[in-house]
């Protein structure tokens, strides 16, 4: 038994636990319902090995119930470094604990790997699932750009599913189409979502010199169907949208441009409804200069937050433009803000390298990672098959 649980290193609580469900008869044995209340709160790795104990316990444990209610108990958060390499096509994912990554990483991980079944000639020169979309309740979402897959991830159980091809909108020889995804959950109906825009693009000579949106379309796909639907209604014409989606409070929000910009212009925010599947435009901070402030867009404790020079604005009511506030300043330049951790600490990414900023106290601490892509996820027992 002591091998089931990590080499031994098993707690009483633990011991009573199996000996209560397996039937063992110890002859103290914990109610029930007080059983299901301790499960709730063990940590994923070692409920999948509970599993194995008895019968009623799998049951309880793979009850799509159970995951839920159990997701309301987890605090366990990781840090999850992607990276991705050419042909034969497969997708690295390295996690850490959160609280190990300051200042320096020491703990060991597990690295998953992911091959993309999903792919023709067309994909072949592409470089694969090359960004994380956001994450939501334990689930990973990645996307591939250019190409149109994409996949949900729950790393704490090892589960893939990999969504439909997107199917590519009809276009000229001079004009391509360029993809942002956004991924969430719509608790109403309890949905979990992806939304893609895909806006044609025509470029002049210079890449980032002369850009025009002919038009944006939106698509969405709801986990446990086999298709992407389309939005016919989207009242902002032709946008720019350089970054992924952002989740809060049952939308996602995207910071947009003007159709004939070239990143530099006029910036501004669009909502979707996950519920409704419906736009709206969010209100921004009062900056100085709108037109050269907002770049980045995020999410903190379920508030939105946005990047304007070096000042970090907070929307601590959301879809309220007065409940606004600055949160912290970055004390110096060339940063970009990558997410905001707990204790007043910042992740930031500057020429390749990763640090720590403490924004109270304005000190730096720089981790051992390089430039990579990373997202914050929960650790969590949902499927990305939804039943």
């Amino acid at each position: 038994m002591a091998s089931l649980f990590n080499g031994g290193s098993v707690s009483p609580l633990t011991l009573t636990l199996f000996s209560s469900g397996s039937g063992s008869g110890s002859g103290e044995s914990l109610p029930f319902d007080l059983i299901v209340e301790i499960l709730y709160r063990l940590p994923v790795k070692l409920l999948l090995q509970l599993r194995c104990v008895c019968k009623s316990w799998n049951f309880i444990i793979s009850d799509p119930k159970f995951a839920r209610k159990h997701l309301t108990h987890s605090t366990t958060l990781g840090l999850h470094l992607l990276s991705c390499f050419k042909p034969p096509h497969k997708c690295s994912l390295k996690p850490y604990l959160l609280h190990a990554v300051i200042p320096n990483v020491t703990t060991n991980f597990t690295r998953t790997v992911y091959p993309h079944n999903n792919f023709n000639g067309y994909y072949y020169i592409l470089t694969g699932l090359n960004c994380f979309v956001g994450s939501c309740h334990g689930l990973l979402c990645l996307s591939n750009h250019f190409g149109g897959l994409v996949i949900i991830w729950n790393p704490s159980i090892r589960k893939i599913n990999e969504l439909p091809l997107i199917q590519m909108p009809k276009t000229s020889g001079a004009i391509r189409v360029e993809y942002s995804f956004g991924f969430g959950y719509d608790h109403v109906n309890d949905d979990y979502k992806v939304v893609v825009l895909l806006s044609s693009i025509l470029f002049d000579n210079n890449y980032y010199m002369g850009i025009y949106v002919e038009k944006t379309q939106v698509k969405v796909h709801t986990l446990g169907t086999d298709y992407w639907k389309s939005i016919p209604d989207f009242p902002f014409g032709g946008i720019l949208v350089r970054d992924s989606g952002q989740f809060v409070s049952g939308t996602i929000n995207w910071l947009a441009y003007d159709k004939n910009s070239n990143w530099e212009g006029h910036s501004f925010i669009i909502s979707f409804d996950l519920k409704k599947e419906c736009f709206r435009q969010i209100l921004q901070p009062d900056y100085e200069d709108i037109r050269a402030s907002a770049r980045q867009l995020g999410v903190w404790k379920d508030c939105m937050w946005v990047v304007s020079g070096r000042d970090v604005w907070l929307m601590k009511e959301y879809g309220n433009k007065e409940s606004w506030t600055k949160l912290f300043t970055i004390s110096c330049d060339f940063w970009k803000v990558k997410n905001i951790l707990e204790d007043d600490q910042v992740l930031l990414e500057s020429n390749e390298k990763m640090s720590v900023y403490n924004f109270k106290n304005h000190t730096f601490k720089f981790t051992k990672f390089g430039r990579c892509q990373e997202e914050i996820c929960v650790e969590s027992l949902i499927s990305p098959f939804p039943p």
